[in-house]
């Protein structure tokens, strides 16, 4: 019914923030026999679950005010096997592909309202009622699991009434919670991180400015990531080492020319990074190289990227320590 490229993500309320959970294919799934409506995300590379949810005629889909091409909702996922009550965004490319999302949804939506009416009508409130198993000393409300061949988890009423609590919270904080999208960088592989003087060319070499650069091992391709931010907190360098991508030294200067994400769209560019040390440099090209050969291992090309959609532009990324 649906299915395009996406990112995916959760909000964190101790660290009130939105945090990336995935990059994939969303799709809106309707199972052929039962008619039952599924949210499905698979991280790209790894095929790991991000998102497996049903889709119900009670869930919210809202838009982000701080995003013309995303969609954020609350529902009960089970990507994780267990059953978890988690507020997620989706973000897209254009807006027009937002908006067929959003249509799918109202579509399929109001498809499960016919449902269920016609259900109510005959009787049978469940148009396919899970076989329910509890131990008999507990009181408990199904949750069916949206798997193929699904088992049966279970949930005290207790904690339904506390799911209908958390999405009326949601709901009244969520002009506060929409702030704009951080990434999980906290809980990601830091490889290298050091303070440089940062230069970039198109006809000369022009100096862009001081700030940080840093190699994350990027776990949705299995590979090494480069990022440059300046102190003004701006990415100016956002790139996954490729398999052909080549580095060359000079003393305290590395220099190397990625096709770059940290602009609108995937372009070739000509880096320079000015160490305060030739030590750090070798350190520097040290990393790089490793990446080379992980890439290699990952098949990770320069054809490959070039068609990967943009990275999400973020306007407060996080910055690394100072070495």
């Amino acid at each position: 019914m649906f299915r395009q490229r996406a990112k995916l993500f959760r909000f964190d309320k101790e660290a009130n923030q939105w945090k990336e959970k995935g990059l994939g294919e969303m799709k809106i799934l309707r199972h052929l026999v039962n008619s039952r409506y599924r949210l499905i995300l698979r991280r790209e590379q790894v095929l790991k679950l991000a998102c497996n949810q049903w889709l119900t005629a009670e869930i919210s889909f809202k838009p982000l005010p701080t995003s013309e091409t995303s969609w954020c909702w609350v529902g009960q996922d089970f990507s994780d096997n267990e059953p978890v009550i988690e507020q997620l965004a989706i973000k897209f490319k254009t807006i027009e592909l937002a908006q067929q999302f959003k249509q799918v949804i109202d579509t399929s939506q109001n498809e499960i309202r016919k449902q269920n009416s016609t259900a109510t009508e005959k009787g049978d409130a469940d148009i396919k009622t899970p076989t329910v198993v509890a131990r008999p000393e507990e009181s408990r409300t199904v949750v069916a699991q949206p798997e193929e061949s699904r088992n049966v988890v279970t949930q005290p009423e207790d904690a339904m009434k506390n799911v209908i609590e958390e999405q009326a919270k949601v709901e009244e904080d969520e002009e506060e919670d929409d702030d704009d999208y951080t990434t999980d960088e906290d809980e990601e592989e830091i490889l290298f991180d050091k303070r440089i003087k940062f230069f970039s060319k198109e006809e000369d070499w022009k100096a862009v400015g001081l700030g940080t650069i840093k190699v994350i091992y990027d776990e949705d391709v299995n590979g090494n990531r480069i990022m440059v931010e300046l102190d003004n907190k701006n990415v100016v360098c956002n790139h996954l080492v490729s398999k052909e991508l080549n580095m060359s030294i000079d003393k305290k200067d590395c220099y190397w020319s990625p096709i770059d994400f940290s602009t609108d769209e995937p372009v070739r560019r000509h880096f320079r990074s000015q160490f305060s040390s030739e030590q750090a440099a070798q350190e520097f090209q040290k990393v790089f190289e490793e990446g080379r050969q992980l890439a290699q291992e990952s098949e990770i090309s320069e054809r490959d990227i070039a068609t990967f959609p943009h990275e999400i532009k973020f306007s407060h990324a996080h910055g690394g320590s100072s070495q």
